[in-house]
């Protein structure tokens, strides 16, 4: 699609539509590049979905980043109206695309890995695009909770489908600089645990650097001997090649090797692709909207912490759609400083007393922070 075929604004809100549930909390430069469409129509087309209850705004700040981004998800109450609209059964929706609560929970926990595959997704389909060689049949994140019947390997980001002579599939494995190597050694035992008699596409590694894909061949190759079955099909490339580079370019290796080749040349057709979205049977409805409107993910956040219940996970993406930049530094100060009193704290965060008080008083509610009446004993 070229920047002169635009689609008409009704579906270019269905395209926008789609790519949030596909790529839940994906911000509004990744949907430029996925749609082609310029900032203004991308912000007109999000801004009337969530006018009509499709999607929801959610901001995040990031400590790694050093600023908040901002995304967008299908809300919750959304996810009928959408079956309808796009002709599924609401079963088999929710089944094979990321939009359940905890799916969403589970992104907005490991936010920096979900927007770096997001990032990734969005900069692979323009590059398919540009370059007019492949066609993207579909690019998602994958559902968390993975029933032993489906067919994508446990811990894994994401999934895609590119038609070019053949139509290849593949998937995201996404590393973290500061996991350990009995995590990635994990992840490929989870990973031959549950193939079975599933011929696998090949799955795509994107790790920090030289150091962490050695750690995943080694467990790769020890994991393979152990159970006397072929390795798997895997390819990698860095963060930074995978940012840095044109990410179907030349930044793929073949393990236990140097030389880099194109994406291409480490896909191959196999299998039968995962089911994808169709077109929307009805436009209409798109327009139409949600008739009934749920709570946003930051009353429910709000709701969480409060009343202290939820899992750990829960808890987590709660402090993350809660805390604002100054309760980040307020806790920073205090985690390096523990004894500080409230007369003390205004003059180290240089703010005033009733500002210091209020976001005491707000991390004192999260259970993140307590009060000490008497000195601790010192030893």
């Amino acid at each position: 699609m070229t920047r002169e075929s635009l689609p008409t604004p009704r579906a270019l809100e269905a395209q926008v539509l789609c790519w949030t549930v596909c790529l839940p909390l994906v911000p509004s430069v990744d949907l430029q590049l996925l749609t082609r469409a310029s900032d203004d129509a991308v912000r007109l087309a999000t801004d009337a979905l969530d006018r009509h209850g499709w999607i929801e705004r959610v901001t995040l700040h990031s400590a790694d980043y050093g600023y908040a981004i901002e995304g967008y998800v299908l809300r919750t109450g959304a996810i009928p109206a959408f079956a309808r609209a796009f002709g599924l059964d609401e079963t088999t929706f929710r089944r094979w695309f990321p939009v359940e609560h905890r799916d969403v929970l589970d992104r907005i926990a490991s936010f920096e890995v979900t927007d770096s595959v997001n990032r990734f997704l969005a900069s692979v389909a323009d590059e398919l695009v540009e370059d007019g060689t492949a066609r993207v049949l579909d690019l998602r994140a994958l559902p968390r909770r993975r029933a032993a019947d489906r067919g994508w390997p446990p811990l894994m980001e994401a999934y895609g489908c590119i038609a070019s002579l053949y139509v290849e599939s593949f998937f995201v494995a996404w590393d973290r600089v500061a996991a350990p190597a009995t995590h990635r050694a994990a992840r490929v035992s989870a990973w031959y645990r549950a193939r079975g008699y599933h011929e696998w596409p090949t799955i795509l590694i994107v790790c920090p650097g030289k150091v962490q894909r050695r750690e995943w061949q080694r467990a790769i190759r020890i994991s393979a001997y152990r159970r006397g079955v072929d390795s798997l099909d895997v390819a990698f490339t860095t963060t930074a090649e995978a940012f840095g580079q044109h990410p179907t370019g030349h930044c793929w290796r073949f393990p236990g090797e140097d030389d880099t080749v194109p994406l291409a040349s480490v896909l191959r057709p196999v299998g039968t692709p995962l089911p994808s979205l169709p077109q929307p049977s009805r436009l209409d409805l798109v327009d139409r909207g949600v008739g009934t409107r749920t709570q946003t993910l930051p009353q429910w956040a709000s709701g969480v912490l409060a009343s202290g219940c939820g899992s750990a996970r829960e808890r987590v993406a709660a402090l993350r759609l809660t805390l604002r930049t100054a309760h980040r530094t307020a806790l920073s100060t205090l985690a390096h400083h523990p004894y500080l009193t409230p007369r003390d704290l205004p003059v180290v965060l240089r703010e005033d007393d009733g500002r210091v008080d209020r976001l005491l008083a707000d991390l004192e509610r999260y259970d993140l922070v307590g009060s000490l009446t008497e000195a601790p004993l010192c030893p």
